[in-house]
């Protein structure tokens, strides 16, 4: 998640790290998709799709670090506050750290 969750407190978790969640440019841009009366959700669902993967090229090393560890056996749980998983970057994450859609 880019924004610390109200009520929960650091403690509760090994590590946050907000560089693996969507820009504060992407988010805007999705809410002002979603607050337009003409749009096509699911080609908004594929062009914040495509964005996002943009964006996370940036974190490739972060990314195939979180990948190793899973390879190893660690579990590694991803949070957010979206309702429908497959709308949400934690599916698309989830993804690429598995190294599916596309790998660095």
């Amino acid at each position: 998640m880019r924004y610390w969750p109200r009520g929960c407190n650091r403690d509760q978790f090994d590590m946050w790290l907000p560089d693996l969640a969507p820009s504060r440019k992407l988010l805007a841009w999705v809410k002002g998709q979603q607050q337009s009366q003409e749009h096509d959700l699911l080609r908004v669902n594929e062009i914040w799709r495509d964005r996002y993967i943009g964006e996370m090229e940036a974190q490739s090393g972060l990314i195939a670090e979180l990948r190793g560890q899973h390879e190893v056996g660690q579990v590694i749980t991803l949070l957010c506050s979206c309702h429908r998983p497959e709308e949400c970057h934690r599916s698309v994450l989830r993804d690429l750290i598995l190294g599916g859609r596309r790998t660095f």
